[in-house]
């Protein structure tokens, strides 16, 4: 009788630990994403804003551990950052903002990456694109 009731429960119990791994892993990936991501910001604000795009996209890339992730890297733009709470207005460079001062200089890092669930049917369930995306000002 034990060994019936065994195997009746091990099917599910199997299925509920591939579940937890799937997500395990999609949760590391993200993890990896965000990483990647904040060491390129990281190596953007060290060099400031004579920064090159290729750089950063190589520092991002060397971090990153999941093969096939996208990498963009938008900027550098000028943003006016005011009011309480603060707000970013984007604004021609080297044009002053309207309170008088000079605008940021920012750069926006992303990477994005299609998760692959092991088990088909959760991967019904979720949304398979992973994406982290920070934007660091360089001066």
């Amino acid at each position: 009788m034990a060994a019936l009731e065994f195997a009746i429960i091990v099917p599910v119990l199997l299925v509920m630990l591939a579940g937890l791994t799937d997500f395990a892993l999609a949760f590391w990936s993200r993890g990896v994403l965000a990483s990647s991501v904040a060491q390129g910001a990281q190596y953007a604000v060290l060099v400031g804003p004579t920064v090159s795009t290729s750089a950063i996209r190589s520092i991002v890339g060397q971090q990153l551990s999941l093969p096939a992730a996208n990498v963009t890297i938008t900027g550098p733009s000028c943003y006016c950052v005011s009011g309480t709470p603060a707000a970013a207005s984007i604004q021609t460079c080297g044009n002053p903002c309207p309170n008088g001062t000079m605008p940021g200089t920012y750069i926006t890092i992303s990477a994005s990456y299609t998760y692959t669930s092991l088990m088909p049917l959760y991967s019904n369930l979720t949304n398979p694109l992973l994406t982290e995306t920070t934007m660091a000002r360089l001066k």
